[in-house]
């Protein structure tokens, strides 16, 4: 899946399709072998994955056994977290989701200022963002240090920041710094919006999106002038479009709103 080779190392993706695999089988008490045939792997690679899934479960929820026994059995008859939980959780500690959190959400820092933070050396971020920073190349987005910032065209990167938000988090946690009532009320109070949504699904995905557009114009990213969108609004759409964004958005002159 292009979304786990954008966000995860080789090893982790393995673990998400190790655990995805122990969804699948009939809960019972399995020996390593079984899996590692699965995945042609060795008997001590697969259980050293076995062991870090074991770990990482227990810390998505504190309520979760071992799953691991000490004579080479996995025991699947009492699993409590999720394939999307648990790859969730494994995504909030990849650094390419790291980085972008931080440009979404924290506040103003350069590349050596996020090494300090999680105590990462700029070659090993430089190695994680590779294949990141290839996939935004398609699109025209490049990923700037000093300070850490994504540039190119603003509905582009809100687009692609929706698609990573939406199909590494869908919906489980609100991920933004902004409260998330704010991008309900714009929800509620624009019919375009809401228009879309049209199912559970649909509802949770619009949030994400308001929720990255907020966030995205909060630190001043704009969308550029088009043509297209002078001749889709006509003045009097225009002018409710203009009370809706300073209803809903902080610090923005008359100008910008415009």
């Amino acid at each position: 899946m292009l979304f786990n080779e954008l966000m995860f190392e080789k090893s982790v993706i393995l673990r998400i399709e190790l655990f995805k695999y122990c969804t699948y089988e009939v809960p019972d008490v399995y020996s390593v072998k079984h899996f590692a045939r699965h995945l042609q792997l060795n008997y001590q690679q697969t259980i050293g994955h076995f062991r870090k899934i074991n770990d990482e479960l227990k810390r998505v929820n504190p309520y979760q056994k071992d799953i691991l026994r000490s004579n080479g059995k996995v025991d699947l008859t009492n699993i409590l977290v999720g394939v999307d939980e648990y790859r969730y959780y494994l995504l909030k500690h990849s650094v390419p989701f790291m980085l972008l959190q931080e440009i979404v959400n924290g506040e103003e820092m350069n590349i050596e200022q996020f090494c300090e933070k999680y105590d990462i050396s700029r070659s090993t971020i430089s190695r994680k963002l590779f294949a990141l920073t290839k996939f935004l190349k398609q699109y025209k987005i490049r990923i700037s240090y000093s300070p850490l910032s994504l540039i190119g065209n603003e509905a582009k990167i809100r687009l692609t920041l929706f698609y990573i938000y939406w199909i590494g988090n869908k919906g489980l946690e609100w991920p933004f710094a902004i409260e998330k009532q704010r991008a309900v009320e714009f929800i509620q109070d624009n019919p375009l919006i809401v228009g879309l949504t049209g199912s559970f699904v649909g509802e949770l995905e619009v949030h994400i999106l308001s929720g990255i557009t907020l966030s995205r114009i909060d630190k001043g990213h704009l969308n550029e002038k088009s043509a297209s969108w002078e001749k889709f609004f006509d003045l009097e759409n225009k002018k409710e479009l203009v009370q809706l964004v300073k209803k809903y958005t902080n610090n923005l002159s008359e100008e910008q709103v415009h």
